[in-house]
């Protein structure tokens, strides 16, 4: 906290923009100690969900209620996220606001043979092969050991299957021995990688299999380059993957329920082409140039409010500090 007031001290901000749950608390109160004009925390889902114990989630609502009083704006990346802020009277309806997380689309190009080769090479997979992917942390947040057992469910009606994880976290260890034990190489597990979104392509089908989530980036990015995405039905994720749509869904902790979707998928090729032509259209709304725009007349609209109608810096389509 001391040192983030030295920083605020020196830079002298006139908008602060905090992401995470523990960032967000040490920003907002540094900033608000410092007396930054405007603060903004964004919600990547709450800190806080139905799987802890109930005294740490109490708590945790608690403290988002006490420092939603501390800013000027809630961001949101879905919509599930405004609902639960409601639900659980965390901050006013007049400070939420609907950002989505933006990607630089030109960096995630539909899939072409090509490319889907050249990941398959640098994955060391045999081209031929039915694979399964995910791009995600190996914690418990994500489920792996579901994805070990949809693995399992899937495999033993198509022993061509492969599933790939790509990522790394605390759970590797356990993941791996499990995995080796009940499906031996049907299951690989590549570790942090700096070139995930050169790797998309290799995978016929995306599946995440998390407890719960604010809106995952993963999904989103799996789904404009051409993937039909398989996950659980938690918060952001329903919203962005629209269940025979653009994606097919299961309950989270349905193992049985995703096996059967990513089974639909390799038996039915038009299906998995139809929803990866839907998919295509979350281009505009998941863009970075309009989450820029959208964050961008925010902060020009609470900066006008916070000095009188004299905003702190430029006006719209101007650069500023």
């Amino acid at each position: 906290l001391g040192e983030l007031r030295k920083v605020i001290r020196s830079y002298r901000p006139t908008v602060v923009h905090t992401h995470s749950s523990k960032a967000g608390v040490l920003g907002r109160l540094a900033a608000r100690k410092e007396r930054v004009p405007v603060i903004v925390h964004h919600v990547h889902g709450w800190s806080f969900h139905d799987r802890m114990p109930a005294w740490e989630r109490n708590l945790f609502i608690a403290i988002e209620r006490y420092m939603a009083r501390r800013c000027q704006g809630l961001l949101m990346v879905a919509h599930e996220d405004q609902r639960i802020a409601a639900e659980r009277s965390i901050g006013a309806s007049s400070q939420w606001h609907m950002v989505r997380s933006g990607l630089q689309m030109a960096e995630f190009a539909p899939t072409d043979p090509g490319r889907r080769e050249a990941a398959r090479r640098a994955l060391g997979l045999d081209g031929e092969r039915f694979v399964v992917g995910t791009v995600a942390q190996l914690r418990p947040q994500k489920s792996p050991l579901d994805f070990v057992k949809v693995a399992k469910a899937v495999t033993s009606q198509h022993e061509d299957a492969l599933f790939v994880w790509i990522g790394d976290g605390p759970m590797r260890g356990e993941v791996a021995a499990i995995a080796q034990e009940r499906l031996g190489e049907h299951v690989r597990l590549f570790g942090s990688r700096t070139d995930v979104r050169d790797l998309y392509p290799a995978f016929d089908v995306f599946v995440l299999t998390s407890l719960w989530e604010g809106l995952p980036r993963t999904v989103v990015e799996a789904a404009v380059v051409g993937l039909p995405v398989v996950a659980t039905a938690v918060a952001g994720t329903a919203e962005a993957i629209r269940d025979g749509h653009n994606g097919l869904l299961a309950e989270p902790g349905d193992a049985a329920g995703l096996a059967s979707c990513i089974l639909r998928l390799y038996q039915d090729p038009a299906l998995r082409r139809g929803l990866c032509a839907h998919a295509q259209a979350m281009r505009e709304e998941f863009s970075i140039e309009r989450a820029v725009a959208d964050l961008e007349r925010l902060y020009l609209s609470l900066l006008s409010g916070a000095t009188g109608g004299q905003a702190a810096f430029g006006t719209a389509g101007e650069s500023g500090p």
